[in-house]
């Protein structure tokens, strides 16, 4: 079984780890997911690969709701590095994975072989519009309930924008009103008001320069993030993956050949290099 658990600041972390060999490649889920989100980007299975369960996600404690924000996240990823001692990883993530990514490499780069970013939901300023649907959400779940308030969801004017600019987003959003609890409308409402963290000055003094894919039609990860990305961190490579709603197995294709070139390069570059003579 490649699913693990270890203790950090007594709570009790969720996180999948196949065992497998080279530079290890973490991928960092979305906000309300687990592990089988990343898992499903993985490009091969001979390649290590880690995935940690945030706080209140899959099988991780919740612990205390005030400390929870996207900076917390990257330290409990930290934790779980050292945990495992290992000292660097091919770094990617999806959504909130990605803002996890960049705090992690804004305050560990010396961690940080590489990034790849997934549909990034934040670039440096927080609580940007984008995110508000998970917000409206938590509203309507703590006011109406599950049942309720996903009939008023439905059929509001909200709801008609998103689906026509991004039905892969309405979709999952209107998942959450059957996964109804306390715990979820809290992550909502904390996550989505959490800072992210891009120190681009560290980063470029430490070589890092992120590689991001983007889709098309995709209202909370919109080009907008990726443009102010590119301002704070110019040169970065950008790659537009398949659109999630019309071509997911496409998506998923797309995502694994970014990281897959990326690897190869890490895997080239750590390769001994061979006498003359």
């Amino acid at each position: 079984m490649f699913l693990h658990t270890f203790k950090h600041k007594g709570l009790t972390f969720s996180y999948y780890d196949n065992h497998g060999e080279g530079t290890p490649l973490v991928v960092q889920h979305g906000l309300t997911a687990d592990y089988t989100q990343a898992k499903a980007i993985y490009p091969d299975n001979t390649r290590r690969c880690i995935t940690l369960e945030c706080r209140g996600h899959g099988l991780s404690d919740g612990g205390d709701v005030s400390e929870w924000s996207i900076e917390t996240f990257a330290d409990d990823l930290r934790a779980l590095l050292n945990f495992l001692r290992i000292e660097k990883v091919v770094l990617s993530g999806i959504s909130m994975g990605a803002a996890i990514c960049l705090a992690f490499a804004s305050k560990y780069p010396k961690n940080v072989a590489d990034i790849v970013l997934i549909r990034p939901a934040w670039a440096n300023k927080p609580i940007p519009e984008n995110i508000m649907p998970f917000k409206a959400v938590a509203d309507l779940i703590d006011l109406y309930g599950g049942e309720d308030g996903f009939q008023r969801y439905v059929t509001s004017d909200a709801y008609d924008m998103l689906k026509a600019r991004s039905p892969d987003n309405a979709n999952s959003l209107i998942s959450l009103f059957s996964r109804q609890t306390q715990t979820l409308t809290l992550m909502l409402r904390v996550i989505t008001s959490s800072k992210p963290i891009v120190n681009d000055t560290i980063l470029r003094k430490n070589n890092i320069l992120p590689k991001c894919i983007h889709v098309e039609r995709d209202y909370i990860h919109p080009y907008s993030i990726v443009n102010d990305l590119m301002k704070l961190m110019p040169g970065m490579a950008i790659y537009r993956a398949s659109t999630k709603t019309e071509n997911p197995n496409g998506y998923i294709d797309d995502c694994k050949c970014v990281i897959s070139k990326v690897l190869g390069s890490i895997d080239v570059a750590e390769r001994p290099s061979k006498p003359l003579f």
